[in-house]
């Protein structure tokens, strides 16, 4: 059988109506986000790779409240298992924003 190769995108972001940390309950976090279950599922089957875009406000947000999360990440990406594809902090169309400001979102 001829060996099949496939590439697993995934996409993350906080959505804009509840970017209000405060209004977030953790257990709505465990049971909607889907990044927690991704991670912890492909941390189970080595085999799958992918990608993951994750955006930095996100990220930041799961930080805080997941420390466990990053570490997570992490360990995937050293096996070599998910690379990071991210953009800019507030996901900016860069075509239509400043040079300094493209930089401040990168940085």
């Amino acid at each position: 059988m001829k060996k099949l190769n496939l590439i697993l995108g995934f996409t993350h972001q906080l959505p804009f109506s509840i970017q209000r940390q405060d209004l977030i309950d953790e257990a709505m976090i465990r049971d909607f986000f889907l990044p927690i279950k991704l991670i912890d599922l492909l941390n189970n089957f080595t085999d799958i790779k992918s990608t993951l875009y994750l955006n930095p406000l996100f990220i930041s947000f799961l930080d805080k409240r997941f420390p466990d999360f990053s570490l997570k990440v992490n360990a995937l990406l050293e096996k070599k298992q998910t690379e990071l594809l991210c953009g800019g902090y507030s996901d900016p169309v860069f075509s239509l924003i400043s040079k300094d400001d493209k930089q401040n979102q990168i940085l």
